[in-house]
């Protein structure tokens, strides 16, 4: 599974940063994640992941583990907001509980991946494995 990431996060990051407005793409882009725990190997794997493909691209990372406490996420992903991220990737400890932080991202202008569409929403599809 580890693999399947490796290979598409890159796709994914990629996918954003052409997404992004062109003023973006004349900076160094940025890139929040925001985890629900980093107590999983697989979440570690991710962070390694993402790690190594924003190097490659040399965008800027901002990491953020919110421990399984929705509030703590919120709080993790409005400091992203606040720091201009150009593509957001949440992994929700509570996708509804999580709603406000993604409203604010979309009026933000972030890219935000997720695996089911809002309209109008800036995202990316996990159908993008198959590219």
């Amino acid at each position: 599974m580890f693999s399947l990431f490796k290979k598409t996060l890159p796709v994914m990051l990629a996918g954003g940063m052409l997404l992004a407005s062109q003023s973006a793409l004349a900076k160094q882009i940025t890139i929040g994640v925001s985890f629900q725990e980093m107590n999983n190997d697989y979440f570690v794997s991710m962070k390694q992941a993402l790690e190594q493909a924003a190097g490659d691209i040399g965008a800027k990372l901002y990491i953020a583990d919110a421990h399984h406490d929705v509030s703590k996420q919120i709080n993790d992903v409005e400091d992203m907001l606040q720091k201009k991220v150009d593509i957001l990737l949440i992994n929700p400890t509570d996708s509804v509980g999580v709603q406000s932080a993604v409203i604010s991202a979309h009026k933000a202008g972030a890219v935000s991946w997720r695996s089911m569409p809002r309209p109008k929403a800036r995202w990316i599809p996990l159908s993008v494995r198959k590219l």
